[in-house]
């Protein structure tokens, strides 16, 4: 995923160029409905280079 930062975890929305990865899983029932979904972000890593200082 990648985009601008908007205020993302609380952060300063510096609109600062921003990607971080991640993953989704869908279960699907036979007739064609979501079932369950699981959804996994790399948030931390994320959250870590965006309160690092800058320089």
């Amino acid at each position: 995923m990648s985009g601008r930062n908007n205020g993302i975890l609380g952060t300063a929305p510096d609109q600062r160029h921003i990607t971080f990865t991640g993953t989704a899983v869908w279960a699907v029932r036979e007739d064609g409905k979501l079932l369950h979904n699981w959804v996994e972000r790399a948030a931390w890593e994320l959250y870590q280079r965006l309160t690092a200082p800058q320089g």
